[in-house]
């Protein structure tokens, strides 16, 4: 948006597409000029610029062109940079953390390969509760970590059931509901 951008402009374009001379007339040459830089002034040096590349790589012909078609190339510059300035898709919102969404989600994804496999593993219970905290299938170490936490839970009831006394059997049962909750999640049964 400066003198110097449009002067930069012609300067670019000029050495493939020779400005108009006016037959030495350098009160025309001026005019010439001022009426570019008004026509083009507008327009951001760094899209004047990009202009002239796309003229000197593009436009066929023996002369400078025309107003018209440099705006035309401006507009649709311009136009490309806004595009790229506004995002594709609406920003996501937050979801509760128990928000139906992300059970469903995590319903989706137990029936994927990885899902499939953390049921048959018997892992399948944290693989669900992954995909609802992370909204995502776990990968990796992720992987790795569910295994882990589903070995810590079971290898817990069962020393709870080993135990003698009323306190280990009721953690026992407590965790078989949790479980059995979780599995009725799973099922989409709420």
């Amino acid at each position: 948006m400066s003198a110097n951008g449009v002067k930069n402009f012609i300067a670019a374009v000029d050495l493939m597409f020779p400005a108009p001379q006016f037959g030495g007339d350098k009160a025309r040459q001026s005019g010439w000029f001022a009426l570019m830089s008004s026509e083009l002034s507008g327009y951001p040096d760094d899209v004047l610029a990009e202009v002239g590349k796309k003229i000197i790589r593009e436009e066929t012909g023996q002369f400078f062109p025309k107003v018209a078609r440099i705006r035309e190339h401006c507009d649709a510059i311009m136009e490309s940079k806004r595009a790229l300035e506004r995002p594709l898709l609406p920003a996501p919102k937050e979801l509760h953390p128990f928000a139906v969404e992300r059970f469903d989600l995590a319903r989706d994804l137990a029936k994927s390969p990885i899902g499939k496999q953390a049921n048959r593993e018997g892992w399948g219970t944290e693989f669900f509760q992954f995909c609802v905290e992370h909204m995502k299938a776990p990968k990796g170490d992720e992987i790795a970590a569910c295994r882990e936490r589903a070995k810590r839970l079971q290898a817990e009831y069962e020393r709870c059931l080993k135990q003698p006394g009323d306190l280990p059997q009721a953690l026992a049962r407590y965790a078989e509901r949790m479980v059995n909750k979780a599995r009725e999640f799973m099922d989409g049964a709420q």
